[in-house]
């Protein structure tokens, strides 16, 4: 097992993720005790990769440089990732690491689950991966990969990843203010 990540490098990170865990975009599904959401940042060329949270910790409200790691590698042809840190990279690492290599601009990727923004957004037919594309697989990263070709920030919804929403941008500040925007547009109402 790899010594645990450098503070400063997963503090951009977790200062986000605390705010998406406190709105619900990130948490555990009670019932089935899995974990949702994953952020990632692009790491500088001297260190290479990218620094993604780590499988199953949606249900800690906070994280720490434990909870970090650093994938190194991947091979989509072989849906194989390669990871260093002390605990397992997300199960979506390959989605991310697609969209990064599609765009050297984009520097933070921010998946999150939310039930009713993402109906909403299918039923606008706001950018979308097909339902038919199963999440974690090579076949979710190339969508993913065509999916935002061109652009180096916003948000699309995953059909086939019940719940999942992937905001990108050139910064962990215009990633997260991509889905507080979202989150204010689309998510829950207040009863007046």
């Amino acid at each position: 097992m790899a010594p645990p990540l450098p503070a400063e490098e997963v503090l951009p990170i977790e200062k986000w993720r605390a705010i998406l865990w406190r709105l619900g975009l990130i948490g555990e599904y009670p019932i089935e005790k899995v974990g949702y959401g994953n952020l990632s940042a692009r790491l500088p060329l001297s260190r290479g990769g990218f620094l993604i949270t780590g499988t199953q910790t949606g249900h800690l409200p906070h994280l720490n440089r434990h909870h970090y790691t650093r994938v190194v590698e991947c091979d989509l042809s072989r849906n194989k990732v390669k990871a260093e840190g002390p605990i397992g990279p997300s199960s979506e690492s390959l989605t991310h690491f697609g969209i990064y290599e599609a765009n050297p601009q984009i520097n933070a990727i921010f998946h999150v689950h939310h039930r009713d923004i993402w109906q909403r957004m299918i039923d606008m037919n706001a950018e979308s991966i097909a339902d038919d594309v199963s999440y974690g697989t090579r076949e979710m990263a190339e969508a993913a990969k065509n999916t935002i070709q061109g652009k180096d920030q916003g948000v699309f919804v995953m059909k086939g990843h019940q719940d999942g929403i992937i905001a990108y941008g050139p910064t962990t500040e215009m990633a997260g203010k991509i889905l507080l925007k979202l989150y204010r547009d689309l998510g829950p109402q207040e009863v007046l």
